[in-house]
């Protein structure tokens, strides 16, 4: 049976514009500055949507992680 994840915390950084943007709920699509990252899926889901160029790192909490 699979460990179920909670997400406590949706987001992630853009180090090109340094933006740290963050998904509150559900369809909270949320984008940085210039437009090369974008999260979603609040506490729901985890969304990335990025560009070729971009540059970015993970900053969500999530217990319960699958092993």
């Amino acid at each position: 049976m699979r460990a179920r994840r909670l997400i406590i915390r949706n987001s992630a950084r853009c180090l090109i514009c340094l933006d740290e943007i963050e998904s509150t709920h559900r369809n909270d699509f949320v984008q940085c500055s210039c437009g090369r990252l974008a999260v979603d899926g609040g506490q729901t889901w985890l969304r990335r949507v990025y560009a070729v160029d971009a540059k970015w790192e993970e900053t969500s909490i999530v217990k319960g992680r699958d092993k």
